[in-house]
């Protein structure tokens, strides 16, 4: 059995960054492919081996990868720094705990390791003087690639943001030769994947056409220019220009990672068969990846673009590299960490900059600022930054941010915007309240519940007119993004009524045997919660229909799997028609996705029995024609505007009591104040469905 051996903190051992053939033969530990410091010092050429001769699928781009990497996963260093004592194959599997730390509680992270003297702050204080504190690090941007940068810069962001300045990236210097170096290899390997440059700019038009729906990730015009310049210097060969606009190449790589997964969409072909290692656009993601570390020690306006992509790509596609289980989200989270610590919350930062730029920095953070909760709520992650602290304008209507289509998503992005803050009332109020496990009762305020949907029902009234559902048009570029918003509201739904859905069927029996209002109240919000999650499911079947379904979509998947979680577990209680009905609705849209997200794959998988029942159920296809998509999504409207009201004691609060029905999560208690990913523990929950169900209605007669 071997021995764990102990993991030296940063300061403590002695690196190379990566190994030639010489200091191989002497031997340096190896594992990547930049020359090492030794050999730039000594201006000795290095050697560096590559196995050409090997036979590869060229198609495999996780092998491409394993090849050529750069360097280890700069989070993962992070984490070692942190925990020195803690063993690497723990921290691999147990990568998302250690985040937590990393990301959140900033009390955990160290001071530096050498102390500051009042000398050495004098100096660094005359040194950041002399420094541009501009957001527009564009084309010169360029900082030491240690641990030590992005911890101290973290610890700054826990500082009162009033007392927080922006924080400035150095240029490269005369010690940072090696470093240079490393990024020319680096750039120099990236630039020979790109496709042809009319596909670049298919691509690129993709992802700002179909992907950005409801966000804002660059400013088109300026990023097009940025492009074709980056374009022809590659023509060139000017490897001076391209390594130090390296931020442009990392945008554009993670691009179109992304965008490849949508080609199909633009083409208005069949969605494309693939496997995990060969899925479109992997092959850009590979080559963006090593820039991540960069991005982090940047902490600059493309810092924040870059992460927050990389977040968009890991949410659909959770790869082994990194082991997250709730995939992109770190990336989502360390962007917003950055765009807090260069104040982009406040509207003083950027107010003597042009309109143009005041207009890049409102939008890129408000996307950075929804995208991170949105996915934060999801799985039960505390926020970062308070709304009250937020200060900057929504965005504004403006005619260089219409994209080459001539359209803009502005009014979409403000009413994502205020569907976020509806969110955050959500978890507020009865998500993310601490309990101790002797707590046996919860109070629940009814008027507080009524007040968010009627919020919700507001902030829907006020979506720009292309967007309400009667007004959807399946032949506008901006259908998705359409499609989307209006998902997002009836999330907002499913997130209200999941708790009380999972107590009535939890407590199912007594709630029937009981006429009062505490079951009429359950029994409405239950309706609310399950009514939604068969308006996305059936929003899901629209974009299915008129082949735009996005496989590799963070949205779709995260959207079918909450809304399939509350139709299983709805399923408990009612096996009507259409519950059935939408649950293979549902289950058919997963098993399109599966192709293109690990975690559809996975949780289809486990529902392969009712997979099989719902989908050879004669009884569902006369049906469903009967079913008028814009019944679906109009005819519940109405439900929740009439609430059930107490006349007996004007909607005093509602004890909900732990009845010891099963496991204390499973009730009410539980549900209201855990912060509980819907998917979490979600493969045993799946399996006990999976065989419950199909034996129950096997019982009733739909199984032979």
């Amino acid at each position: 059995m071997m021995r764990n051996r102990r993991i030296k903190p940063l300061h403590e051992r002695k690196r190379v960054t990566v190994a030639c053939s010489r200091c191989r033969n002497r031997k340096t530990k190896c594992e990547g492919g930049f020359p090492c410091s030794k050999c730039v010092k000594s201006k000795q050429e290095c050697v560096i081996p590559h196995d050409d001769d090997k036979p590869m699928n060229p198609t495999d781009y996780k092998e491409n990868y394993t090849k050529v990497r750069a360097y280890n996963c700069k989070l993962e260093r992070i984490v070692q720094y942190l925990f020195p004592d803690v063993s690497l194959k723990y921290l691999r599997e147990n990568t998302d705990e250690f985040e937590k730390e990393v990301c959140i509680n900033k009390l955990r992270l160290p001071h530096a390791a050498v102390p500051i003297t009042a000398e050495k702050q004098d100096d660094q204080a005359s040194g950041d003087s002399k420094m541009n504190t501009s957001l527009n690090h564009f084309d010169r941007a360029f900082v030491s690639t240690t641990d030590q940068s992005f911890i101290q810069f973290i610890e700054q962001s826990g500082q009162d943001p009033a007392q927080r300045c922006m924080i400035p990236a150095c240029v490269f210097s005369k010690s940072n030769d090696d470093l240079r170096r490393n990024l020319q290899l680096l750039v120099n390997h990236s630039i020979r994947l790109l496709p042809s440059d009319d596909q670049v700019r298919k691509l690129i038009q993709i992802y700002l056409n179909i992907c950005e729906t409801n966000y804002f990730y660059v400013q088109h015009q300026r990023f097009y220019k940025e492009v074709d310049v980056l374009l022809e210097r590659k023509k060139l060969g000017d490897l001076e220009y391209l390594t130090t606009n390296w931020a442009t190449l990392a945008l554009l790589l993670i691009m179109l990672a992304i965008s490849s997964g949508f080609e199909f969409i633009a083409d208005n072909s069949e969605m494309p068969k693939v496997t995990p290692n060969t899925m479109p656009g992997l092959v850009y993601y590979y080559a963006a990846l090593p820039f991540t570390g960069f991005l982090l020690d940047l902490k600059a306006l493309e810092s924040i673009q870059g992460l927050v992509m990389f977040g968009v790509f890991m949410t659909t596609n959770k790869l082994e590299s990194f082991q997250l289980i709730d995939g992109g989200y770190m990336f989502m989270n360390l962007a917003l960490e950055i765009a807090v610590a260069n104040k982009l919350h406040l509207k003083e930062t950027f107010e003597t900059h042009s309109k143009i730029d005041q207009e890049v920095y409102k939008r890129l953070w408000w996307t950075c600022y929804t995208m991170e909760r949105r996915h934060g709520v999801n799985i039960g992650k505390a926020e970062t930054i308070s709304p009250e602290d937020i200060t900057v304008d929504l965005p504004v209507d403006m005619p260089e941010f219409y994209n080459n289509l001539g359209y803009s998503n502005h009014l979409s992005q403000i009413s994502t915007i205020q569907m976020n803050f509806i969110y955050r009332d959500i978890m507020q109020s009865f998500y993310s309240i601490a309990k101790s496990k002797k707590d046996t009762t919860v109070s629940i305020d009814p008027k507080i519940i009524r007040k968010l949907v009627e919020d919700l029902e507001e902030c829907k009234l006020q979506f720009p007119d292309y967007a309400k559902i009667d007004n959807l048009d399946p032949n506008s570029p901006r259908y998705r993004g359409c499609i989307h918003l209006n998902q997002f509201y009836y999330l907002a739904k499913i997130y209200i009524g999941k708790p009380f859905l999972l107590y009535k069927v939890e407590n199912y029996k007594r709630l029937n045997e009981n006429n009062g209002y505490e079951a009429a109240f359950v029994d409405h919000l239950s309706s609310i919660c399950i009514d939604a999650a068969f308006c996305c499911v059936e929003l899901l079947s629209e974009l299915q229909k008129y082949n735009k379904l996005g496989m590799f979509s963070c949205t779709d998947i995260n959207v079918c799997n909450i809304a399939l979680f509350a139709i299983l577990v709805f399923l408990k209680i009612d096996r009507s028609e259409t519950t059935l009905l939408f649950l293979r609705k549902g289950l058919s849209i997963l098993k399109i996705m599966s192709d293109g997200s690990a975690s559809a794959k996975l949780a289809l998988q486990k529902l392969q029995k009712l997979d099989k029942l719902v989908s050879d159920l004669a009884e569902l296809d006369d049906f469903e024609k009967d079913i008028n998509p814009h019944s679906v999504l109009g005819g519940h409207e109405s439900a929740s505007k009439s609430f059930p009201i107490d006349n007996t004691n004007q909607d005093q609060l509602l004890e909900f009591g732990n009845l010891g029905t099963g496991d204390t999560n499973a009730n009410l208690i539980g549900y209201m104040h855990t912060q509980q990913n819907f998917f979490n523990e979600m493969g045993d929950f799946l399996l006990s469905v999976d065989d419950d169900i199909f034996d129950q209605l096997r019982l009733l007669g739909f199984v032979e």
